[in-house]
């Protein structure tokens, strides 16, 4: 074909595109708005209108449905219009937002002024649509006519209101009603804000900014309480792990104790123990040294709780056979003196970095045969023995505490625990415990209860004392560990 005919056939075509051009033009001068589509059926259709809104030429002929809603679908838009009217990517930071509106062409101009801020539009066309679509999307803003058939902007707001999207979401109610009675309806029925038509693009705008701003507010207030929330679970969790591993100490520390009512040797033996905390900074004990001689010892670290315990189960390993000091009780099958056994532990734990607490103590032997004994008191209260006639007698010279002074001298004391007699080692904890007027017990209202129950079995008689202190305690809780260990020959 020549090439005047060839561009003779071409121009109707020109002329049609110019036409529909113009058409666009004449529309966007209307009603500024976008036309949904994939960038693959796009192509090179789109055209830079006023106010940078993109126009798809492309428009469906499949007109029966809301001609521009139709094209946004059940999904909301995945792209967005920058400043300079180009489509870009949606980001998943881009706030979701829903207009609901039943006039179409508002519909359009509300989808692209949101868009233009950031937001995904997506649209319904009255309130049943909008509450579908809110339960499937979960948009944060919500822009709603008042008057829609089927469901107004108002029941919208109160069904919301009653549901827990209504928490994550900001409402603002758009309507020609602008008397003072339509805003308290309105902002009564759950709306946070309220625009007037017909309304001025850069007032939406503001306000929509303004519900932005709150919205961002909430979700940074929201992940604040989150965060908090996982902190606070994690250390309940924690705490729970501890208390699990207090409970098991407490029950491994109540194990290493000797039965409340046992025997070595020839020997009864009791005790009443009651810890401050789950763990307490008093242990006692006694043990076999050979065939006729018992060790025993009673040891009050300062303090009590977790600390208090690992240095008291430390002083009563270091006693027993698996003493990390050789040769502390007996040299060359001879027996040690008890003030060289204390003195020694006082070095030890002097310079020992893992044990920064200082402990009382009484440390001794017994022997079985001859109930010959003799002891060393380190600022522990004076033990006491009691005969089956009733007389009671305080034993020892009082000393030093153990891991306090470098210089510290201990002394021995002797005795000898004849048949039926009985003798008590026992903590501060005991003599110190007060009554709600702030009264001490005291040694002579132990020695009292111990010399009224002295026809009672050892065990009996321990938990009549027991029961007394308890008493005075008048239902309290125990303000430092209690413990009492009582040794009656057979």
């Amino acid at each position: 074909m020549p090439a005047r005919d060839s561009e003779l056939g071409k121009a109707p075509f020109k002329a049609c595109r110019a036409g529909l051009v113009a058409i666009c033009v004449y529309f966007s001068t209307l009603v500024p708005f976008c036309v949904s589509g994939s960038s693959r059926d796009r192509g090179n259709r789109t055209r830079t209108c006023r106010d940078g809104i993109g126009i798809d030429l492309a428009m469906s002929t499949s007109m029966e449905e809301d001609t521009i809603s139709a094209r946004y679908g059940d999904e909301p838009r995945q792209w967005l219009v920058d400043a300079d009217g180009d489509t870009v990517p949606s980001t998943s930071s881009a706030l979701l937002a829903l207009v609901v509106e039943d006039d179409t062409a508002e519909q359009a101009r509300l989808a692209a002024i949101l868009e233009k801020m950031g937001f995904r539009a997506l649209l319904a066309a009255d309130g049943v649509e909008a509450l579908a679509k809110i339960e499937r999307f979960q948009p944060r803003l919500i822009i709603s006519d008042w008057h829609m058939p089927r469901m107004t902007g108002l029941q919208l707001c109160k069904r919301l209101k009653q549901s827990a999207a209504r928490d994550h979401s900001y409402i603002i109610l758009v309507t020609g009603q602008n008397g003072t009675s339509d805003l308290v309806a309105g902002l009564s029925a759950g709306a946070d804000d309220f625009v007037a038509k017909p309304y001025d693009a850069a007032e939406l705008r503001a306000r929509v900014e303004a519900g932005r701003r709150i919205l961002e507010a909430r979700a940074d207030l929201e992940e604040s309480n989150d965060s908090l929330l996982r902190t606070l679970n994690a250390e309940q969790e924690n705490q729970r792990r501890v208390q699990h591993d207090l409970d098991e100490a407490a029950r491994l520390q109540l194990r290493l104790l000797p039965p409340r009512n046992g025997s070595i040797g020839n020997f009864h033996i009791g005790h009443v123990f009651h810890p401050a905390e789950k763990l307490a900074g008093d242990v006692f004990g006694c043990f076999p040294i050979d065939d006729s001689v018992i060790g025993f010892f009673h040891v009050d670290v300062v303090g009590h709780g977790a600390a208090a315990a690992l240095n008291s189960f430390a002083v009563a390993r270091t006693l027993c056979t698996q003493s990390p000091i050789p040769g502390l009780l007996s040299t060359d099958g001879t027996l040690r003196d008890p003030a060289l056994v204390v003195s020694d532990l006082n070095q030890q734990f002097l310079v020992d970095d893992r044990c920064d607490q200082y402990f009382t103590m009484i440390y001794g032997v017994l022997d079985s045969h001859t109930g010959e004994g003799h002891f060393c008191q380190a600022g522990h209260p004076h033990p006491l023995k009691l005969s089956p006639c009733g007389s009671i007698e305080k034993l020892g010279t009082g000393g030093f505490p153990v891991a306090l002074l470098g210089e510290a001298d201990y002394t021995v004391t002797h005795f000898t625990l004849e048949q039926g007699e009985r003798l008590f080692c026992y903590s501060d904890g005991v003599s110190e415990a007060r009554d709600d007027r702030g009264e001490m017990y005291g040694v002579d209202s132990l020695a009292r209860n111990l010399v009224a129950t002295r026809k009672r079995t050892l065990s009996d008689s321990l938990d009549a004392v027991e029961r007394s202190l308890k008493l005075w305690r008048r239902g309290q809780s125990w303000d430092d560990d209690v413990s009492i260990f009582a040794i009656e020959r057979g």
